[in-house]
């Protein structure tokens, strides 16, 4: 659809990096979905965005978990997803 924005779900448990790529995106036009802890994607506590960002070093479970979770369900399956890390 046209004039629809694509929704972004960011995962990532530092606060001042979560405030920056959060900004950053919702100044690119964005909409800009965020959690601290991959449990809310895991329980499906979000919608399914367009694109996911995790952060690599969760704690509980980890980016890279969170990721192969996602390929196997049939609603994310496709869904692009970009992990980054700190370190």
């Amino acid at each position: 659809m046209q004039g629809t924005k694509q929704r972004i779900l960011v995962v990532e448990n530092d606060e001042d990096t979560l405030f920056l790529i959060e900004n950053g995106l919702t100044k690119a036009g964005y909409v800009v979905e965020t959690c601290a802890a991959a449990s809310g994607i895991v329980e499906f506590k979000h919608p399914v965005p367009d694109l996911f960002i995790l952060e690599k070093d969760l704690p509980t479970i980890d980016g890279i978990a969170v990721s192969k979770f996602l390929r196997l369900q049939t609603a994310t399956k496709a869904t692009p997803i970009i992990i980054i890390s700190g370190r």
